[in-house]
């Protein structure tokens, strides 16, 4: 999971509020500047790192595994008669107009859970790992 400076600040900052709120006096708050950031990673043996978990094969290479795949999905959705029209296609000219605009899946057929709001994926490149560690992975 990617962590940032930011993510590191705003946690702390949160914990300190609510966990330690009667520790702390009003005319010296606990801020998290850049100071503590670096002694916090030095503390831990944390630094910034670039993700290693990169692809490894290009998408010709991937494409057949992807196909293989599909195909499967799609004989084992027709065989469970899962979706409306699979199992005993109808041979009715609208549904084969369907066929021809939307291919094997209608729009009402289709899930789609991966929206991921545009800030979410930027620069997540870096993160802050162990400074021994071989692999630093992002998901």
């Amino acid at each position: 999971r990617k962590t940032s400076a930011r993510w590191l600040v705003h946690t702390a900052r949160h914990l300190m509020r609510t966990s330690f709120a009667e520790g702390l006096s009003p005319d010296k708050p606990f801020k998290a500047g850049p100071g503590w950031l670096r002694r916090f990673a030095r503390r831990w043996r944390i630094c910034r790192r670039k993700k290693t978990n990169c692809k490894n094969s290009t998408w010709e290479e991937t494409m057949p595994v992807l196909q293989r795949y599909f195909r499967s999905f799609r004989r084992r959705l027709r065989s469970s008669g899962w979706a409306p029209g699979m199992a005993g296609a109808s041979t009715s000219t609208d549904a084969d107009l369907d066929t021809q605009k939307w291919g094997q899946y209608l729009p009402h057929l289709r899930l789609n859970v991966d929206q991921v709001p545009l800030p979410f994926i930027n620069d997540m490149d870096y993160t802050y790992e162990e400074k021994c560690a071989k692999r630093v992975a992002i998901n």
